[in-house]
């Protein structure tokens, strides 16, 4: 088994194009929760198995309404962080 260590912006530009890799994450501070959500769609899809292995915040912590539970694993360090959603003003404030 083939394992992918990923963290946050990573996951977001990694190729999804083997479908026997595992894909594990770790120290993901999230982003837009767009990229997360097409990301995620493709993990479903591919049948890739995911290991949840340290921090998984914010968009990083939807991948548990995405994908089925038989696809991820969590480990004992893994954490998961959630918060309300905000957009950004012009200014850069929430």
């Amino acid at each position: 088994m083939v394992f992918r260590q990923v963290s946050g912006a990573l996951l977001l530009s990694m190729s999804m194009a083997s479908a026997s890799a595992t894909v594990k994450i770790y120290d993901d501070q999230g982003g837009q929760i767009g990229e997360y959500l097409d990301r995620y769609h493709a993990l479903r899809a591919s049948g890739e198995h995911v290991i949840i292995d340290g921090t998984c915040a914010s968009a990083c912590a939807m991948i548990l309404g995405v994908l089925p539970r038989d696809q991820i694993c969590v480990t004992p360090r893994a954490v998961f962080a959630f918060h309300s959603a905000w957009e950004p003003t012009p200014e850069g404030n929430r």
